[in-house]
């Protein structure tokens, strides 16, 4: 892997090439003011090529603040350039030279003192890729973009074929089993809640997919399409888990994992070295859990029982997951002294790592009972208040 020296130079490298780029493009705009639709340009006018539109829109959101900054802080106008360089170079593809780009769809126009940044949709024949043909890329230019030169039934069909695909409408896909059973592991894995992963389209499953839409600006109808399918393909989950496994007796284990299975799957490993009881999960992305339990003794005519109570909660930092789990315990007990039992955090918790979507996602969401339970025992249900 190379060192931080060679990485700095890399992006000190990258940045250069976007503000010659820049440079470049400005030039060659004056020259040629206009880019009519479905026609190709060449040199160093063609766009560098980002599959997601929104990358462009982040560059193009950053360039513009700094052609706003020029006149009052030339320096910070430079540093924003500069990001933006860096941001181009990592997330999008300057092309080859043998490399076919061609204009497809204006999709906006971004006012800035001279000259303004169109976004547009490209299509590129890429010559290391002949048998793709044209692939759908996204990309911004300084050219003004202007109608197709001839409004031939060709031109017509390009237009509808490039340029309604991606507002229209979305196609629906069918809810086979596997198609289902893919889409409740990359969900569960997501931090959604998804009580059984069993590849059948619950109502639960369906909720789960509505707040993931919600959370990635899709439309929110809880149906299972392409757009929704790709979206989930392309969305990466957290990389850090932390997982408690608990039994309504005071025994649990805990541990930390790259995947949210993994963690809870570790996690109730470790109890079953000490416990073959009925128990329940509780994991959360980025951040950290603690447990708590309490006991006391209840005391009727003919014996004496003992009952045992067991909290948990998260939080950004172990100290903060800590005193949440005692003024839950605290707040929630029927009897005895609460007390903090572990607290644990995934890889950079204590700098609290933004967890995935933090409005939506309890720490004692359902695990699929299938996965986890083989006796189908209901796990991730909120935490036992008393249990003998």
């Amino acid at each position: 892997m190379p060192g931080p020296a060679v990485r700095l130079l890399v992006a000190a490298v990258a940045c250069v090439v976007f503000v010659v780029f820049i440079a470049g493009t400005v030039a060659s705009a004056q020259k040629q003011a206009e880019w009519p639709l479905h026609t190709a340009l060449e040199g160093d006018q063609r766009p560098f090529l980002c599959r997601e539109r929104d990358s462009v829109n982040l560059i193009v959101q950053i360039m513009a603040r700094s052609f706003d900054a020029r006149a009052s802080d030339s320096d910070k106008a430079q540093r924003l350039l500069e990001i933006a360089g860096r941001l181009q170079g990592e997330l999008c593809t300057r092309p080859a030279a043998d490399d076919i780009i061609i204009l497809r769809c204006s999709l906006a126009q971004r006012g800035v003192p001279r000259p303004g940044i169109s976004t547009i949709k490209v299509s590129a024949v890429i010559r290391g890729e002949p048998s793709k043909g044209e692939q759908p890329f996204f990309a911004w230019t300084y050219l003004n973009i202007t109608g197709s030169k001839d409004n031939t039934p060709d031109a017509q069909s390009a237009t509808n074929r490039w340029c309604t695909e991606d507002e229209g409408t979305d196609e629906a896909l069918s809810p086979t089993s596997d198609v289902v059973l893919a889409l409740q592991l990359k969900l569960y894995d997501l931090g959604m809640r998804v009580p059984q992963i069993n590849g059948l389209m619950t109502p639960e499953t369906v909720q789960a997919l509505v707040d993931f839409q919600k959370w990635t600006g899709l439309p929110a109808t809880g149906q299972l399409t392409k757009k929704t399918m790709q979206k989930l393909t392309s969305t990466t989950p957290p990389s850090t888990w932390v997982a408690l496994a608990f039994d309504g007796y005071g025994n649990f284990g805990a541990d930390t994992g790259a995947t949210r299975r993994g963690s809870e799957a570790s996690a109730i490993a470790r109890l079953q070295r000490v416990s073959r009881s009925q128990y329940k999960l509780s994991s959360i992305a980025g951040s950290c859990i603690a447990i708590a339990t309490t006991r006391y003794v209840s005391v009727d005519r003919r014996r004496r029982t003992t009952f045992t109570q067991v909290f948990t909660s998260g939080g950004a930092t172990s100290g903060a997951a800590s005193e949440k789990v005692l003024a839950y315990c605290g707040h929630e007990k029927n009897g005895g002294n609460c007390d903090v039992r572990q607290a644990l955090c995934a890889a950079g918790a204590e700098e609290q790592v933004q967890r995935f979507d933090r409005k939506n996602i309890p720490v004692n969401s359902p695990a699929p009972n299938l996965r986890f339970d083989p006796n189908n025992i209901p796990a991730n249900s909120p935490p036992p208040r008393s249990g003998q």
